[in-house]
């Protein structure tokens, strides 16, 4: 009988996050180290349809995109990098949040530590698409001596699938990767100062 190895996961850090253009096929800018993740969570999703035939209720299955939706807090979050995230500008007149304002479109990656049989390594998450659903909170205390912790601005935060492009003209599609910092080193390396788009050769490696 195969034994399972319990695996320690904890903490998280390096919220590096690059905008992703309108038509998903490149990031842009430079990528940014965020500070300030106090914690993020989400569930994805697969919908699937059934189409009944010859007495089977899953004769043909049909299976729709992969969706996350993922729920977070920042502590400290600069409003200088709200653009980055949210439908926002800013400048030397200040920060413009919401309007007309284009939905901003962005990868990110961040890091958790792992410990494995006592071995240590770290853990790389990569969102590819994702987008914010909800605005910058605003909230405020007068500072007493009950009021201790600085204030937090939730996140609420969309992920889509990503596309990637076959030799045999298909499209391929994903939602996030994990690359760990030792079994696969070369891809943890890869993501190291930002976010790259997906190709066959690193999805389906021959």
């Amino acid at each position: 009988m195969q034994k399972t190895i319990p695996v320690k996961m904890q903490g998280n850090r390096r919220f590096v996050l690059q905008p992703l253009n309108d038509t998903k096929t490149a990031y842009t800018d430079e990528a940014v180290n965020i500070i300030g993740l106090v914690d993020l969570s989400g569930s994805f999703t697969i919908e699937e349809t059934s189409f009944p035939a010859d007495d089977d209720p899953e004769f043909m299955v049909a299976t729709g995109a992969p969706i996350g939706t993922l729920t977070g807090n920042m502590r400290g979050f600069d409003i200088e990098k709200y653009p980055l995230i949210y439908p926002a500008m800013s400048g030397t007149n200040g920060v413009w949040v919401g309007g007309d304002l284009p939905v901003r479109r962005f990868g990110f990656t961040f890091d958790e530590q792992v410990e494995e049989e006592g071995v240590k390594s770290v853990n790389r998450y990569v969102l590819f698409n994702c987008r914010a659903t909800n605005l910058p909170d605003i909230a405020s205390a007068t500072i007493s001596n009950s009021v201790t912790e600085p204030r937090v601005i939730p996140l609420a935060i969309t992920v889509m699938p990503i596309f990637y492009d076959r030799a045999d003209g298909s499209r391929g599609r994903l939602i996030y990767a994990i690359f760990n910092s030792v079994k696969h080193p070369t891809m943890f390396a890869q993501f190291a100062d930002g976010l790259v788009m997906p190709t066959e050769s690193m999805v389906e490696p021959v």
